[in-house]
């Protein structure tokens, strides 16, 4: 299997014991972009059908504003901000500021 496909099978995998918590790590990294959109719509409905509180480690701050409603912004393993999503549209930080515009 690819690495894509790896990933997929995975995510069923997780998916089919219906958690309470979902950890996820970069969820659509080597995905095909038509596969994207699946996965989030499918991590949405799952969200507000079973109320799955859904953890996702993602360096891409668009998926972030797409999927998340609270976000935790992390340097160096440390918590630097923990906001609700809006926030970080404009955010007080200049090393925030300029990690959401290069992503």
């Amino acid at each position: 299997l690819s690495g894509g496909e790896k990933q997929k099978v995975s995510l069923a995998r997780a998916l089919s014991f219906n958690p309470e918590i979902l950890i996820i790590d970069e969820p659509t990294a080597n995905i095909d972009p038509n596969f994207i959109k699946l996965i989030e719509s499918t991590l949405k409905s799952i969200n507000e059908k079973y109320k799955t509180t859904i953890l996702i480690v993602t360096h891409n701050t668009a998926q972030s504003f797409r999927l998340c409603d609270e976000i935790v912004f992390m340097k160096d393993g440390c918590v630097i901000e923990h906001k609700n999503k809006e926030y970080f549209k404009s955010p007080e930080k200049e090393f925030i500021k300029e990690f959401v515009r290069l992503n």
